[in-house]
């Protein structure tokens, strides 16, 4: 799925065979989605670098997210 605002913003969406959406490019940044069932377990950049892991019991108990500068 494809959307263009007034401004002249890309976002494009993909999705999987059950409907939930795999990646994300919002002007040329690619996010990835990694799933266990409907609920996301990480985000990754294009190249699967982690942005986001998130922890879950019955909800979500913690969120790892990186600032995007992976500095060591």
């Amino acid at each position: 799925m494809k959307a263009i605002t007034k401004e002249g913003n890309t976002l494009v969406s993909r999705y999987d065979t059950e409907g939930l959406r795999v990646e994300i490019k919002e002007n040329e940044k690619l996010t990835k989605f990694i799933f266990h069932k409907e609920n996301i377990l990480v985000e990754t950049d294009g190249d699967y670098n982690s942005i986001s892991r998130f922890v879950r019991g019955y909800e979500v108990v913690a969120a790892d997210i990186t600032d995007g500068n992976n500095e060591d």
